[in-house]
């Protein structure tokens, strides 16, 4: 990636422990990691929610995923959290509504730390099902924001080439 002179730019980097690289003037001035995908394991498969969440299919509920990213943006982790619990208690969502909810609050959560940033461009680095949860996330908690995004396979491969480059010259 090629970085902007003068421009402050986010590089968020989605997985199992995401990280946020803040650039400014082409140089990293810091980088924040954030253990969302851990935890979405985690409170999936081992707690008390895991009755309550089911993987269906790929983005299976957009509503229940943008209500997610908009809880988790706003509210108290601890507490939006066992929604999925009542949701499912009380019949108020599907076990698969769950999911991309859940899914929804702990990326939430994580974007919720970029709000106050002065931040020209944001840019993506994910595989598909990342990036469109990540761009759509972006979207509903920083509208009208510059925001690219990058295959990581793409970014992978361009990365190597510019090594090899560099100790061919």
């Amino acid at each position: 990636c090629e970085t902007q002179p003068g421009k402050t730019e986010l590089f968020l980097f989605p997985g199992t422990h995401s990280k946020h690289v803040l650039v400014t003037d082409g140089i990293a001035t810091s980088i924040d990691t954030y253990m969302t995908g851990e935890f979405f394991s985690l409170l999936s498969g081992q707690s008390i929610l895991s009755a309550s969440v089911e993987k269906s299919g790929p983005d299976t509920s957009t509503v229940f995923f943008e209500r997610g990213i908009t809880d988790g943006s706003q509210t108290n982790l601890l507490n939006s959290a066992f929604r999925v619990r009542t949701n499912h208690l009380f019949k108020r969502a599907s076990a698969a509504e769950n999911f991309d909810y859940l899914s929804g609050l702990l990326i939430g959560v994580e974007l919720s730390a970029i709000k106050e940033k002065k931040i020209d461009l944001i840019t993506v680095v994910a595989g598909d099902t990342l990036l469109n949860k990540y761009m759509t996330g972006l979207k509903l908690l920083q509208p009208g924001k510059n925001i690219n995004q990058l295959d990581a396979g793409t970014a992978l491969v361009n990365g190597h080439c510019k090594i090899i480059s560099a100790k061919l010259t």
